[in-house]
Parts: structure tokens; sequence; C-alpha cells
């Protein structure tokens, strides 16, 4: 045991001395290695932001045209989508008294007609300041969440006497139409006029005479709401309108998507979203996707992605060039060694390791700093820079045994021939 220590001892020390006696080669082998692993350090850091940037730029889609709310569960729900946005609007019937038969409603609807925006942001439609009192148990999360919610105006409140957690029945504007167009066509078949013939009963005594078959079939246009919230605007026209982000299953046909905007979820989903969007999309609107800001990174990355690999070549190389051109610069020193009784083995082992911890001081010192100058960045490359790190030391300690072997394999008369 002792004498092996006293073997490692006489190796370092001599290649101690050989780092102090040749100063400017050793300053040399200790300032390539930290340069090297810079650069590496910086062209992965460089990768690592261009991957980030990647993955967090948002990219922006959306429907134009008119987008049909029964199928906009089916979108949120897709692991596409993220921070959706969606806004319509529409005419409406409120039946209050008696939902399903409260005549008054069905004869004077269009009297009664109020606007109902569907959107999830009520805050984003308006842009002015409002305030929202929430009926017990709602809140905004909830009252912006799929659900039989609905938020009234102030004034469509008090004018209709409805209050928190009430309930509303709500038609729209097309199947009340429907509904009495429908009686029309059911008293010409059921009297024998013909069907072109023009009707010259009233909607009232249609009412009274198809009583039952108008109600029964009506009835599943309703969609009752409970009232979550009262809204108060700074712009009064948002008083008398109601709002909802829409039922999770609708008996009723809603007003048609004007807006709807989302975020994808996942930038690596870009063609799986696109199908998808552009199968639900339906003749009346277009999905448009916009991914001009990724595909200049992307180019970036590309780029950056192909530099990576020929550098990290490129610097081990040097590393090895070094290494070479170092041990055959002392040829004159191994030729001293050899002269003084240093066997060839002994002086492999000297050059080897004087490389081998220059290289090694080198790359620990310049790793240290940049580790202190990144802070936690450096977690993020780590595989990557030390990959270099071990491959650098390696090639140096092999490239320099190599160039040791063919130059103790002279004689030392000829190497002290060799210039300088």
């Amino acid at each position: 045991m002792h004498n092996k220590t006293k073997k490692i001892s006489f190796y370092f020390l001599n290649s101690l001395r050989r780092i102090r006696r040749t100063i400017a080669r050793s300053i040399l082998a200790l300032l390539v290695p930290a340069v090297m692993l810079a650069l590496i350090f910086e062209f992965a850091s460089l990768r690592q932001t261009q991957a980030d940037l990647i993955k967090n730029t948002a990219i922006l889609s959306s429907f134009t045209g008119e987008l049909r709310f029964s199928i906009l569960n089916k979108l949120i729900s897709s692991e596409y989508v993220a921070d959706a946005y969606y806004e319509g609007n529409g005419n409406v019937s409120f039946n209050i008294a008696n939902p399903y038969r409260d005549t008054n409603i069905y004869i004077n609807w269009q009297a009664a007609l109020k606007q109902l925006i569907v959107t999830n942001n009520i805050e984003r439609y308006i842009n002015y300041d409002i305030s929202i009192e929430y009926a017990p148990g709602y809140d905004k999360e909830r009252a912006s969440s799929f659900g039989d919610t609905i938020i009234l105006g102030k004034e469509l409140a008090e004018s209709s006497g409805l209050h928190l957690g009430d309930t509303v029945a709500v038609a729209s504007e097309n199947a009340l139409w429907g509904g009495i167009a429908g009686l029309k066509a059911l008293y010409r078949s059921q009297s024998l006029e013909t069907l072109t013939q023009d009707v010259d009963v009233s909607d009232e005594e249609l009412l009274a005479m198809f009583y039952d078959e108008y109600f029964e079939t009506l009835s599943a246009n309703w969609q009752v709401f409970t009232v979550a919230g009262i809204l108060a605007s700074s712009d009064p026209k948002y008083d008398n309108m109601a709002f909802t982000p829409g039922p999770d299953s609708s008996m009723m046909t809603l007003p048609p998507l004007e807006i709807v905007e989302f975020r994808l979820s996942d930038n690596n989903l870009i063609d799986e979203c696109r199908a998808f969007c552009e199968n639900i999309a339906g003749s009346d609107s277009l999905f448009v996707m916009d991914i001009s800001n990724l595909e200049s990174l992307k180019n970036a990355q590309n780029t950056t992605n192909l530099l990576f690999p020929i550098v990290f070549a490129a610097a081990i190389l040097i590393d090895g060039f070094l290494s070479v051109f170092i041990v055959f610069r002392s040829a004159k020193e191994v030729a001293m060694m050899l002269l003084h009784g240093i066997s060839r083995q002994k002086a492999i082992l000297i050059l080897s390791l004087e490389q081998s911890v220059l290289s090694l001081v080198g790359l620990l010192v310049s790793g240290i700093l940049l580790l202190l100058i990144s802070g936690s960045n450096a977690a993020m490359i780590f595989n990557s820079v030390l990959l270099f790190a071990v491959l650098y030391f390696c090639v140096s300690f092999v490239f320099s045994a190599a160039s040791a072997i063919i130059l103790t394999r002279k004689s030392p008369l000829s190497l002290l021939k060799v210039d300088e």
C-alpha cells in the first residue's frame, strides 16, 4: 500500500513540476477546455431556450362564421383546447309565470323578446365596468362554466320580477316562430282547405283549437335556467340583457356562436388539432390557426440543432489536436527524463497525467463559474454539458497517452534534435 502511494505521488509530483516549468503551454491547456465547455454550455442553453419558447408560445386558433353551440362542449372538452372564449347572441322569450302553459307568452312573444348573450366571459364581452351579485352557492367560476345558469341584467330582472335563485324558462325566437307556423300548418291540414290557402284565424284561435298538440310539441324547446346572478353595468344597455355560458345539454336552440377562440394546449398537437377542428367546423364556419410565430422559432431551432453536434465534435477534435501538440512540444523534456533514468512507462504516465489534470482543472473551474452564473438553468442542460466534459477528459487522456507512446519510442538523442 505504501509503495502504491509512493508511485502515485511520484507521477503527480513530476507532472506538477512539468506544469510549472512549461507555464505557457499549461495555461493554454487550462484555457482551451474552459472555453470549449463554455461554448457547449451556451449552445445547450440556446437549444433549451428555443425548446421552451416553442413549448410556451401561445398558438391562437379561432372559428370564423357561425359555429353551432351543440358542438362547443365537444370542442372544449377535447385535449387540444385551453383558455377558450366564445360568444354569440340571439333573441329569446322568457316564460316566467308558468313554463310551457302561459298562453300569453306565445301570443305576444315578439313584443317580449330579449337579447341573450352566450359567453363564458362576461367581462370580456361587455368590456365595461360591471358588478355581479351572485346567488347563494354560485360564484364567477360556476356561473362561467357549462350549466343551467343565467345572469340577468338589473333592469331585465326588475321588469321580469325575477330574483336570485329563481328559475326561468327560455325559448328562442326561431322556436316560437316555428311553433306558430306549425299551428297554422296543422290548421290547414285538419281543415278541408288547401295547403296554399291563407289562414284567416288568429293566433289566439289557433292556440284554443290545438292547445294540447301545440304545448306538447313546443315544450321541448324551452330551457329552464336558474338565475345565478344579477348584473349592473356602467353601460345601461347591458342591464336589459341576459347572459349564460350555455347548458351541458340544451333542449332549446341556442344562438349560433360568432366568436370561438382558444389557445392550443400542447404545441406538439398542431396537426391533430387542425384536423379535429376542421372536421367539426361545418359548412357555416371556418377554422383558422395562426402558427407564424412558431414556424420562425422552429426554423431557428432546426438551425441550432444542426450546428450543435458539429460544434460538439469540433470541440472534441480540438481537444485531441491540442493534446497531441502539447505532448510533441515536450520532446526535449521527454528526452531528459529518459536520460535521467525514468522508464518509458513512467514518462508516458507523467505526460498523460499532465494533460489530464490540466483539462480536468479547466473543466471544473469553467463548470463552477457557469453554474454560478446560470443558476437553475444549468439543471436543464446538465446531461449535455456533463457528456461533453467526460468525453473531453477521456479524449485528452487517450490522445496524450497515444502521443506519449509514439514520442517515447524514439531515442533520447533524436528527441533532443526536435525543434520546438
